[in-house]
């Protein structure tokens, strides 16, 4: 996905500094400096804020409680909107969880969810 995603950034950036009217009506001002490190620069820039906005989206989630983050798994999964579950914590990282589910699948579900969740 992350792959995806970075290609996606290239071909945007590469698109919007070879197709802009600017780019092409002009000569660059620097005659010195290549269109690879124009782009250099650029790819650089953009990775230094997608690590930046990985590091934020990481804080937030260690911010956020571990009861939050399992109960954002349980409550938006589809096999489970019928279930009625609450969800203790103890000793910050062991969960708890009492309710009723309609399967033993969608028990095993839970069950699974809540292991996969961070912290």
């Amino acid at each position: 996905m992350s792959r995806i995603l970075a290609a996606a950034m290239i071909s945007t950036v590469l698109l919007a500094t070879i197709g802009s009217p600017a780019a092409r009506a002009e000569p660059p001002q620097n005659a010195d400096e290549s269109f690879g490190q124009k782009l250099d620069r650029g790819l650089d820039k953009l990775g230094k804020e997608l690590r930046q906005g990985w590091a934020e989206v990481r804080v937030a989630i260690d911010k956020m409680g571990v009861e939050a983050r399992v109960y954002g798994r349980l409550h938006w999964d589809k096999d489970l909107n019928s279930a009625t579950i609450d969800i203790l914590v103890r000793d910050s990282n062991t969960v708890v969880l009492k309710g009723s589910v309609p399967t033993a699948e969608a028990r095993d579900k839970a069950l699974q969810l809540t292991q996969d969740t961070t912290g």
